[in-house]
């Protein structure tokens, strides 16, 4: 024992170095501990015992340094500021573990922590400072006194601490199996206090003149050193101990994470795999694994595709060789192969997992089940009907091909994501849900959930056009909240056009019979008038008389205009070049055009000969160029296209489809003149009507029955006064019509 003794007294500077690493472990071990989101409210000052085990175990190291190398004042002066600013943190910890409380703390606890306010600490350093510098010998008595103030209330309040938190927070720290190391930890500071903080440096005042270090070595014979430098030791390693409750709370966080990302992924109706940058599965939820089998570690193209190497561009492309070439995220559709070998329409989307230098090393794979809905997409463009589907929100969400050729679009972006607004509304804004209804089919879609066959209008592309169309609808509700509208279209440009032909062909042979009845009863008077004037003038020169023979032979002309009118003319049909009985019309009319400055341009086709009554034509012809001169009284250009279709110059949505039929001939005959306002345009072939001072407003409708009798139609297109007008003759060709 004596041995043991004396081998202490002798290597005190082993049992200090092994005394300051031990305080030094545990602060370094404190200190690289993750702990910053811990839920336990220690961690929070925790930092306060790390820095008083480095610092108090530098202290120690100076104490055996001054073993080795002797003291000096500079070094005493060194290692009293350790040892205080040590004890400082201790006293700061052990003041700050007591106000950690909780309803389940013990009332002693909080009773001891209502005199440790923060103002204590800072009265105690300056009391220590001002005893030791007013000392004979600073070091001992200012290191006396912080043992005394600091080192041994702070202990006390450290052990304390620690034995009362595990009672405070047992229900988080019991399942966690630290209680040992609580207990050995207060355990060990309160003795530890006792030995550094009681027991110190001889002096010449109570009770270090009665309990320190010498009188502890004539008691014990082993230097308390050795017994601090064990309490150390036991400190570090229950603190150590204590510290794997945070290991413990990581864990179980990332466990809870998995287990929550686990949750997340098996809610989400989409597959999810991982890949590594060879293409390989290195994790999928159980949506791909229903779908495609146990695919980890096999190859994505194998396990979706079927096949043995990366897909290829342009039937194929891989999204994430894509994701690599641009290093964004990339959204593909494709066809998988189920377990079972059924296609299956996937919409892929990749995204890329970069590495802290911010290289590409992973993919999420995420892929979404589109089938339903590719083949729901396949079936409303096999409607017969243009169709289209509308969302809550008053989006175009569905157009098929027919309800883009209808509005006279050519692309799907150019429509779909666009307000309805675009085709139904007056103004292209976007509107409320009722206002939109209104458009589609006023208050009776609202009410009833559905309408048949509503007549309304919709705009074309660039709103250059009303389309005539009904509507027959159906809203799409869920728990009474409304998730879009499915409109089916009809386009009603024909039936109106039949409609309006039906009722002018009504109105013609009414007038038609009226006037033949006016030619016979005024004809027979008028030639008996206009007979008795020519006898009259024969004898003498009268302008009275002669005013009478003109307004007879005027009547004359237009009781003629009447007779052709009222009856169907005797027509001689020969095959004929349409373009050459143009040249013609033009060749006995282009001077008077010259005349009145009006520039004709030509655009003939190639066109086959058809059967026509060439002088009836003729007669159409040349009322078209007289209209289109009276139209340009201050001269213009005209410009006449023929076509064995609708490659007009005018767009093409202007004509109806049955003028867009290769059975027939089309002859345009468009001018830059005045225009006609549009409520003029359906009164046109009528009989008498006319805009100008002069004329009998026959010739359009003579025009109109000659094409009737040809089997053709005529067709009158403006866009308003000052705007020019088109005329459209169609004349049907050999098996046409």
């Amino acid at each position: 024992m004596d041995l043991v003794c004396q081998w202490f007294q002798n290597n005190l500077d082993i049992v200090f170095f092994v005394y300051g690493l031990s305080f030094v472990v545990m602060g370094l071990a404190i200190s690289f501990q993750p702990k910053k989101e811990s839920e336990f409210s220690i961690a929070k000052i925790l930092w306060l015992l790390a820095f008083f085990g480095i610092t108090h175990g530098i202290n120690e190291w100076l104490d055996m340094w001054a073993i080795i190398r002797g003291q000096n004042r500079g070094l005493d002066l060194v290692r009293w500021f350790a040892l205080v600013i040590s004890y400082f943190f201790l006293f700061e910890f052990g003041r700050r573990i007591f106000r950690i409380t909780s309803s389940k703390c013990p009332s002693w606890r909080k009773q001891i922590a209502k005199p440790f306010g923060w103002w204590l600490s800072p009265i105690i350093g300056i009391f220590i400072l001002i005893a030791g510098f007013t000392s004979f010998d600073f070091w001992k008595t200012g290191s006396t006194w912080a043992r005394y103030l600091l080192g041994f209330p702070g202990c006390v309040l450290t052990g304390l601490g620690f034995l009362s938190y595990y009672r405070c927070e047992k229900e988080k720290l019991e399942p966690l199996k630290v209680k040992a190391h609580f207990l050995l930890a207060g355990l060990a500071f309160l003795i530890y206090g006792t030995l550094s903080g009681l027991i110190v440096p001889k002096g010449d005042f109570f009770p270090a003149n009665w309990l320190n270090t010498d009188s502890f070595l004539l008691t014990v014979k082993i230097p308390v050193q050795v017994f601090r430098a064990f309490c150390a030791i036991v400190s570090a390693v229950t603190v150590s101990g204590i510290l794997k409750v945070f290991h413990y709370e990581q864990m179980a966080k990332i466990q809870n994470a998995l287990a929550e990302r686990e949750k997340i992924t098996e809610g989400i109706q989409d597959g999810i795999f991982l890949v590594d940058k060879n293409f390989k599965v290195i994790w999928a939820n159980n949506k791909e694994k229903d779908a495609y089998g146990d695919i980890i570690g096999d190859f994505c193209y194998h396990a979706t595709h079927k096949r043995d190497s990366v897909c290829q561009p342009p039937q194929d492309p891989c999204p994430l060789v894509e994701v690599l070439k641009t290093g964004k995220p990339q959204t593909l559709i494709h066809t998988h192969f189920a377990q079972s070998g059924e296609p299956l329409y996937v919409e892929v989307s990749a995204y890329p997992i970069r590495d802290e230098q911010g290289n590409i090393v992973k993919f999420v794979h995420l892929s979404r089940n589109i089938t339903e809905k590719m083949k729901l997409e396949e079936t409303i463009k096999s409607i017969g009907d243009p169709l289209i589907v509308i969302n809550s929100k008053g989006r175009i969400t569905v157009a098929n091909p027919l309800a883009m050729e209808l509005a006279g679009y050519i692309e799907e972006k150019e429509l779909v994501g666009k307000h309805a607004g675009i085709i139904f509304a007056e103004e292209e804004e976007e509107e409320e849900e009722e206002e939109l209804l209104q458009h589609i089919g006023l208050g009776i879609l609202s009410k009833n959930g559905s309408i048949q066959n509503y007549e309304t209008e919709i705009f074309t592309k660039g709103r250059t056009q009303k389309i005539p169309v009904s509507v027959t609808a159906s809203l799409v509700k869920y728990q009474n909240r409304i998730l879009g509208i499915v409109c089916v279209l009809r386009d009603l440009r024909e039936i109106k056009q039949l409609q309006l032909q039906l009722i002018h062909q009504g109105r013609l042979a009414s007038v038609g019979e009226l006037a033949a009845g006016l030619a016979h009863e005024i004809g027979n008077p008028l030639q008996t008038i206009l007979g008795n004037t020519e006898l009259l003038l024969m004898e003498t020169k009268n302008e009275e008389l002669e005013a009478i023979k003109n307004a007879s032979l005027h009547c004359k002309k237009i009781i003629e205009g009447l007779l052709d009118f009222s009856r169907q003319q005797e027509m001689n049909f020969v095959p004929e070049d349409i373009n050459k009985l143009l040249e013609k019309t033009l060749s006995l009319y282009g001077k008077q055009l010259e005349l009145k400055k009006i520039k004709v341009e030509k655009k003939f086709g190639e066109l086959p000969k058809i059967t026509v009554s060439p002088s009836h034509i003729e007669q159409v012809f040349l009322n078209m160029i007289t209209n289109a001169r009276k139209a340009m009284p201050k001269g213009g250009t005209l410009t006449i296209t023929t076509s064995c279709h609708a490659e007009l110059d005018s767009a093409s949505l202007k004509i109806p489809k049955q003028v867009r039929d290769d059975n027939f001939v089309v002859i345009s005959f468009k001018d830059t003149g005045i225009g006609i306002p549009k409520e003029n345009i359906s009164k046109l072939f009528e009989p008498f009507f006319t805009t100008g001072k002069d004329g009998s407003g026959l010739g359009l409708s003579i025009s109109y029955g000659i094409v009737k009798q040809h089997g053709g139609e005529i067709y009158v297109f403006s866009d308003g006064e000052n705007k020019g007008a088109e005329f459209v003759v169609k004349l049907s060709t050999p098996g046409g019509g």
